[in-house]
């Protein structure tokens, strides 16, 4: 797990905005993606000055299971290139054509289940971490996201990030793991669902003066969504019509989009540290 810490600068009384983006699955047919909503919601946190947080699954090649086969099958050094070759060009398309005017916006990105090779040592994930100048943060992290305002004053954002596991409600996944880290946001893609979930917690606080007394504070769980289509129109394999994994197991189709996560930053005249935490599926 990776712990990093990053540096942003507020007024008291601003928002910061924080865009968890995952799951988009490219293959380079546009077709198969929510390409144009994408791109709005990306204009969109650009707008808001937000800073986006990566959870996985960037393209759509490899999954586990091929990885595993592709492995098994000893293949010449030519061929390995090939896929090599083909895996880069798929992560430099999505790059050019989504996501390359969010470079430096990123306070990281973790690893998704689906990505492949580039060369030695090197996958698409860590390769997109490159051309988005931002760090790759393995399988899960805790981004401290330290807030300074002109007065000196300081505080702190905790997400903690994880690609994502297994089926079911993510959320109550999240809740699980909310027991054993301390976050205000619990972020993960996979699913492909999207929500969020707001948890109060009471605690003691000397922020009113010389004497204790109670708060509440909110932290949330976050399910980040995604961008692939289930249902591709004329959606076609080797030049007969036939769907994807999704359409051929039937699955319900999940609305696209991801969720925004914005903290107000502000201090009491004490200079304690009192966000707001809010979200928006």
């Amino acid at each position: 797990m990776q712990v990093i810490q990053t540096y942003v600068t507020r007024c008291n009384g601003d928002d910061l905005v924080i865009a968890p983006l995952g799951d988009i699955q490219y293959t380079g047919r546009e077709e198969h993606i929510a390409g144009r909503r994408l791109d709005a919601h990306i204009d969109r946190c650009l707008d808001l000055g937000a800073y986006f947080v990566g959870t996985g699954d960037y393209i759509d090649f490899a999954s586990p299971s091929n990885r595993r086969k592709l492995k098994a099958a000893d293949l010449y050094d030519t061929a390995t290139i090939v896929f090599q070759d083909a895996a880069r060009r798929l992560t430099e398309e999505l790059y050019t054509r989504h996501l390359n005017k969010t470079t430096e916006r990123w306070l990281g990105l973790v690893e998704g289940h689906h990505y492949s090779s580039v060369g030695p040592g090197l996958t698409t994930d860590e390769y997109l971490a490159e051309k988005l100048h931002c760090p790759f943060l393995g399988t899960s992290a805790l981004i401290r996201v330290s807030v300074a305002d002109q007065k000196g004053r300081h505080g702190l954002i905790r997400l903690w990030v994880h690609h994502g596991e297994g089926t079911g409600d993510p959320l109550a996944r999240l809740a699980k793991i909310a027991a054993n880290f301390r976050a205000d946001y619990y972020i993960m893609g996979h699913t492909t669902q999207r929500g969020v979930k707001p948890v109060s917690y009471i605690y003691d606080t000397m922020a009113n003066g010389w004497y204790p007394s109670l708060a509440d504070r909110t932290y949330w769980l976050v399910a980040t969504g995604g961008w692939l289509k289930a249902y591709a129109e004329d959606s076609q394999v080797e030049g007969k019509y036939e769907g994807d994994y999704a359409e051929k197991a039937m699955y319900t189709p999940s609305s696209h989009g991801s969720p925004l996560l914005t903290i107000k930053c502000q201090w009491t005249k004490n200079r304690v540290w009192v966000p707001e935490f809010r979200a928006e599926a």
